[in-house]
């Protein structure tokens, strides 16, 4: 698939990049989901409370890393949460993802927030984007990079596409997440999700490493929801307290003293820039 799109003065291209080979199942998977997507972001389950606080983690470190405006990719955009969110920062957003029906409900949810003038939406397979002008001062990916077998290659483009002070905001599952290991589950490279969709795991340590062979330092991270905690699909100490506590482990782990806590998080949150040559 190719095409030309502009944003402004923001002109690219979008072009398939062949290294996501479960592409049809994950754009079946979020057209099935999509109208109670928006549900899921607002419920009081533990999936709504960890995307509530995913996002708000990702764009307090946009606010402190990024330069102020410009614009911004949010890769696997789903309904347009982020794009919003960013769009409300001040910036100019292109969403990316798979789903058409995301994509629609996306353009939707825009426009009921009043920022459909300051995001693009585009339905593709993982897109090559060319930026002019210098590229973007934003990228958010959020939980986006598990689903490709071969991350290194679409890290590199990211930092091509990264303007000079430009962040990456990069969030994934962790492979040695604290509920994960209390469950046996843990420290497993490969792993299906929920719903059957193969999912490639790293932990912060690695996936910073990997981010450093492609030309991408790590200026920032940290450790999203070390809980609820769970045990033979049980919550311990029981939901509402399961709660409370990780909100206080996760209080502790944005602070220096405990941020080596954050390494056990559900999922976990990097800031990248471009490294120096």
């Amino acid at each position: 698939m190719e095409g030309g799109r502009e944003i402004g003065e923001l002109s690219f291209e979008v072009r398939e990049m062949n290294c996501q080979p479960q592409a049809t199942e994950v754009a079946r998977h979020f057209d099935r989901v999509c109208q109670s997507w928006n549900d899921v972001y607002q419920g009081n389950d533990p999936e709504g409370y960890l995307l509530r606080t995913r996002l708000k983690l990702a764009m307090s470190l946009v606010r402190r890393h990024a330069p102020k405006g410009g614009r911004a990719l949010d890769l696997g955009c789903g309904c347009g949460p982020a794009s919003r969110a960013l769009a409300r920062q001040g910036y100019e957003v292109l969403g990316i993802d798979l789903a058409p029906a995301m994509i629609e409900q996306a353009r939707v949810e825009a426009i009921r927030a009043g920022v459909a003038d300051r995001c693009r939406f585009q339905c593709t397979d993982v897109a090559s984007i060319a930026p002019a002008n210098g590229g973007f001062e934003v990228i958010v990916a959020l939980g986006f990079i598990e689903y490709f077998d071969e991350a290194s290659g679409l890290l590199r483009k990211m930092r091509e596409w990264l303007a000079d002070q430009g962040i990456l905001v990069l969030q994934m599952t962790n492979r040695i997440r604290l509920s994960g290991l209390l469950e046996g589950k843990g420290g497993q490279r490969m792993q299906r999700n929920g719903v059957g969709l193969l999912t490639r795991q790293y932990s912060p340590g690695e996936m910073a490493d990997l981010a450093a062979e492609c030309g991408l330092r790590r200026i920032d991270y940290r450790g999203h929801s070390l809980g609820p905690i769970k045990i033979a699909g049980r919550f311990l100490p029981g939901y509402r307290a399961a709660v409370w506590l990780d909100r206080r482990m996760d209080a502790l782990a944005d602070r220096w003293p405990g941020r080596r806590l954050g390494y056990l998080g559900t999922s976990f949150i990097s800031v990248f820039r471009r490294a120096s040559s």
